[in-house]
């Protein structure tokens, strides 16, 4: 036979199991979230990459395309102003290059930020099925308590 008080007893075990199964749900949603939303920063992050290195590849093939070019030139005097753009674009690479190892950092921390939210998430989900397992066993234990009344 069991007394009314270990049924309370139980019954505030069991609903503290359900709480705690439930609250660790909300954890594992949340970190699914923040695995979607570190997914999809670091595709942006990588499109951003992307887009400049293609930047910086066009400024050097501008660059190397006008060198050779006036290289080849049997005479270079009074072409003052290719010389100019040469130095232009070299400062635009500069900037293009700068950007690029900016995006790239960007990048790399996006990565980073996926692996943990990853992690984060796998953790979550072994506390829920730790949880989940716990919740049963109160469930039976108090089913079977009730059943002895």
């Amino acid at each position: 036979m069991v007394s009314e008080s270990l049924l309370r007893s139980l019954n505030a075990a069991f609903n503290d199991a359900v709480s705690n199964r439930n609250r660790i749900q909300m954890e594992v949603n949340d970190s699914q979230s923040r695995v979607v939303d570190a997914q999809t920063n670091l595709e942006r992050a990588e499109t951003q990459e992307t887009t400049a290195s293609q930047r910086n590849q066009q400024k050097i093939d501008e660059a190397r395309e006008l060198t050779d070019y006036y290289n080849g030139l049997a005479d270079q005097s009074g072409l003052n102003a290719i010389q100019q753009k040469l130095t232009q674009l070299s400062v635009q690479q500069q900037e293009t290059h700068r950007q690029l190892l900016a995006a790239r950092t960007i990048r790399q921390q996006r990565h980073q930020e996926l692996e943990d939210a990853k992690i984060a998430h796998a953790v979550a989900r072994q506390n829920l099925e730790r949880a989940i397992k716990e919740w049963q066993r109160m469930s039976e234990q108090l089913e079977q308590a009730r059943n002895e009344k």
